[in-house]
């Protein structure tokens, strides 16, 4: 058991953030980044900060739908799709009649 734990430190003492290398940034004459872990010579490049994470963007807050505006738009649509039916039943009709 303490053969265990003793292994389970060491290989958290030796996680990959203690490998990691140092990473150049820089841009080239035609406007294209680069990256790579030797600058390039006779260019200015700048260290990327490999140690500290990226943070995500904050999310979008959700703005909840209001409930009176669905339904109008509800109701909208509903008169709309009734008066599209009446003409099809209207022109259903009249080929009929022909």
């Amino acid at each position: 058991m303490r053969s265990l734990i003793i292994t389970a430190i060491a290989l958290a003492l030796a996680s990959p953030a203690g490998f990691a290398a140092q990473i150049y940034k820089w841009v080239d004459s035609q406007g294209v980044t680069h990256f790579d872990a030797q600058p390039p010579a006779g260019q200015n490049s700048t260290e990327v900060d490999t140690a500290r994470p990226v943070a995500a963007p904050p999310a979008a807050p959700i703005k909840a739908p209001d409930a009176a505006q669905g339904k109008a738009d509800q109701r909208t649509i509903n008169q709309q799709v009734r008066q599209q039916v009446q003409d099809q039943e209207s022109q259903i009709a009249q080929f009929c009649d022909t």
